[in-house]
């Protein structure tokens, strides 16, 4: 459990989501209200009422590794996350990551690509920021969930 003091910020507290499906929430009956980004949005706002503001940048289907099948580097949403500067950002990506077609990528640049990510393209942004890396969900099965 992490305890979270916003006696730092000074104003609204920012938190952003980059994701694929799994943070999309895709294949939810109603993603937008049960994907976990809401969820957790739910929760900020029970704890802390309006004080903190919430973007879910997720995209289906996207990958961390720049030379994967879809990579999020791409995503117009992705630029938008930079924008949006959040003040606590989460990155839920690597299950597609884990496809056969990523597997040469995934195995040699994983952990340097996220820790480059967290670096390069947040580092000044989220100077002062909280970053959270999430654990990915791996693809077992090749065509599980419809993932190929």
């Amino acid at each position: 459990m992490i305890a979270i003091s916003f006696s730092i910020f000074s104003q609204l507290v920012r938190f952003g989501f980059i994701g694929n499906s799994i943070s999309r929430g895709t294949g939810l009956s109603n993603p937008q209200k049960e994907c976990y980004p809401s969820q957790i949005g739910l929760l900020l706002s029970q704890k802390f009422g309006d004080t903190c503001t919430l973007k879910n940048f997720a995209v289906s289907n996207r990958t961390i590794l720049k030379h994967g099948d879809f990579p999020i580097w791409n995503e117009p949403d992705f630029v938008k996350s930079l924008n949006y500067a959040p003040d606590v950002l989460f990155v839920m990506l690597g299950t597609n990551d884990s496809k056969p077609q990523n597997w040469v990528f995934f195995m040699m640049i994983f952990t340097m690509i996220i820790n480059l990510f967290s670096i390069l393209f947040y580092g000044e942004i989220l100077a002062q920021s909280l970053f959270f890396v999430c654990h990915h969900l791996p693809l077992l099965l090749y065509g599980a969930f419809g993932i190929l």
